[in-house]
């Protein structure tokens, strides 16, 4: 059995990308905002651990 040149389905269109190249400012956009979140909750975490919940005193009489 003979092959053609191109592989491609006879009838099917050729394939073309269209889309055009993502701007550089969202890859570092996505980064800085990733960076921001983990930053918030360490910070949360430490001022969670950092602040002492008051304690109940009882007077007994």
């Amino acid at each position: 059995m003979a092959h053609s040149e191109h592989s491609s389905a006879p009838g099917l269109p050729e394939i073309q990308d269209e889309a055009a190249d993502t701007p550089m400012w969202v890859p570092v956009l996505g980064l800085g905002l990733l960076v921001l979140g983990a930053v918030g909750i360490i910070v949360s975490a430490a001022m969670d651990e950092s602040v002492e919940a008051p304690t109940a005193e009882i007077a007994v009489e």
